[in-house]
């Protein structure tokens, strides 16, 4: 973000460059890191950092100029069934450094498919590659059997360009079996299981979506090497929801071990609490190697403010003097978010930031948990 002021604390506030950049001297650790959005009334405040290299994530800022371009091509090769029944389903993927895009081609195909629109920010052009999987499934969404894999490298895109002919060819992928078990904290039932095959940056194929509560799995996947399966699952229960990914997998992994943890569970204030200022502690259970986000919400036009701590209490920050000020008597919302594993904001204040994991399919071993939000009504 560009023209966005960053108080470092103890310091005069900054202005980013074009490019987000800033620079503060003479900064002692530990340190506080805010950043406010004066246009869309947010703001975000990283507590305890002592790091010199800080990358602070942004919520809800486009990283850069959008850019997009339309794709489009046949498949064909393989064992590809191009009149394909309705257990059978084909997925393409587009896939570089800054863009992705993808489409399911189910139901009877030519064998043609189009991407539409392939978005991305930055650049005005991107190199990347077309991924193709088709595979059988039965009655309950699970795949049987992979009927052929192919792709296309070294696909240019610019932006507002339309690119037709990128044609990928099929070949025959035998089948592996990825088997283990899931386990979920006491009170939380298992809601979802779902494996991705990650191809490479944005290339990500989900082959399935198990919502079973069961716990042990086994499941069919491509037999193709370079080549990163990704499980995942999700926990839910009455004070919260929880999510973990385990990354790296070998298609052919067997006694994998998933467990997704429990979320927080919110203290104080209590729920529709009254009076409450910046100088009131919000509180909520510790969870071991997290940091968390904590999120106060106001309603439409009115400001938010984010919170990244290693603490389990914080409160609203009081940004008055940067044009936030929290509004009187108006009801807002809170609720936290657990990132594990990260020792301390300075590990959440990395290159890849607290975020990585929600956009596309994580690199590494990761857990996010969200408690159920509450409310509660600023003083008058």
């Amino acid at each position: 973000m560009s023209g966005v002021p960053v108080v470092i604390s103890g310091r005069p506030s900054v202005i980013t460059a074009a490019d987000g950049t800033f620079s503060v001297a003479g900064v002692t650790a530990p340190y506080d890191a805010t950043v406010v959005n004066a246009t869309t009334k947010q703001s975000i405040v990283y507590k305890g950092l002592t790091r010199p290299d800080p990358t602070l994530l942004f919520l809800g800022s486009a990283p850069g100029t959008p850019r997009s371009a339309t794709l489009s091509g046949t498949i064909s090769g393989g064992a590809f069934t191009p009149n394909q029944p309705a257990d059978h389903i084909t997925r393409v993927v587009f896939g570089s450094a800054e863009a992705s895009g993808s489409r399911t081609l189910s139901g009877a195909v030519s064998g043609a498919y189009d991407l539409g629109t392939v978005s991305w920010f930055g650049p005005a052009t991107t190199t990347g590659t077309i991924h193709a999987l088709q595979w059988q499934r039965d009655a309950a969404g699970l795949p049987t059997s992979y009927k052929g894999y192919g792709a296309r490298t070294g696909v240019a895109l610019s932006d507002g360009g339309t690119f037709t002919g990128q044609d990928v060819t099929l070949t025959s992928v035998a089948g592996a079996n990825l088997s283990g078990s899931v386990s979920v904290p006491s009170g939380y039932t298992l809601s979802d299981k779902s494996l991705t095959v990650s191809f490479g940056p944005n290339a990500n194929i989900g082959v399935l979506a198990d919502s079973t509560a069961t716990n042990n799995f086994s499941y069919v996947t491509p037999n193709l090497s370079g080549i990163r399966v990704v499980l995942s699952a999700i926990a839910t229960a009455s004070t919260g929801v929880a999510l973990s990914f385990k990354t790296g997998l070998a298609p052919n992994a067997s006694g994998v071990s998933l467990s997704v943890p429990a979320a927080p569970e919110l203290g104080l204030p209590a729920d529709a609490a009254t009076n409450i200022t910046p100088s009131i502690d919000f509180s909520w259970s510790a969870s071991s190697g997290s940091v968390y986000l904590v999120g106060f919400y106001g309603p439409a036009g009115q400001p938010s403010y984010y919170v990244v701590t290693a603490a389990n209490t914080t409160r609203i920050p009081d940004l008055g003097s940067l044009g936030l000020a929290l509004p009187a008597a108006t009801g807002y919302a809170w609720q936290v978010l657990a990132f594990s594993p990260f020792a301390s904001t300075d590990a959440a204040a990395g290159p890849e930031g607290f975020w990585a994991g929600l956009i596309g399919v994580p690199t590494s071993d990761r857990s996010i948990a969200l408690t159920n939000p509450r409310t509660f009504t600023t003083a008058p």
